[in-house]
């Protein structure tokens, strides 16, 4: 007589392809999750870079608006843009209010205040959303700048 059944040989295979599509399944998910991990880290670092990018930009926009106030404060020592404001290094107002002058310049903008009376020139810089403000205080005769501060 001929028996029917489970084939012992079949029933081997069977069961050990179902543990290597179990184990291909597991290493398959542990990279993704590496590389996900990976994408992530990348992003992070390429936005910190912009970041920082923005900030050096808007700092060297602000100085370079000293340097251009400085000099027509040479030449024109009466010169100002704003009556006097209260208090002293208020960033919000010469950032948003402050009507100063305002020049484009490597790709981004500064802003050149100085009050009626105040021997300081502001200079607030502009690139994307970043924003920095500096201060240089000085006297007219001879000009010379003796307090440089960023606000």
């Amino acid at each position: 007589m001929f028996m029917r059944g489970i084939n012992p040989e079949r029933s081997r295979r069977a069961s050990s392809s179902g543990q290597v599509l179990i184990i291909v399944l597991l290493i398959i998910s542990a990279l993704l999750a590496a590389g996900a991990i990976f994408a992530k880290i990348v992003f992070s670092e390429r936005s910190m870079i912009n970041l920082y990018i923005q900030k050096e930009k808007v700092f060297y926009l602000a100085e370079a608006g000293l340097e251009d106030g400085k000099s027509i404060i040479a030449v024109n020592p009466n010169w100002f843009t704003d009556n006097p404001h209260s208090p002293a290094d208020d960033a919000g107002w010469l950032i948003d209010s402050a009507k100063g002058s305002v020049k484009q310049f490597g790709g981004g903008n500064y802003k050149i205040v100085r009050e009626s009376g105040k021997n300081i020139i502001y200079s607030v810089g502009y690139f994307k959303s970043g924003k920095s403000v500096v201060r240089v205080k000085y006297n007219i005769n001879p000009f010379k700048a003796f307090e440089f501060k960023i606000i």
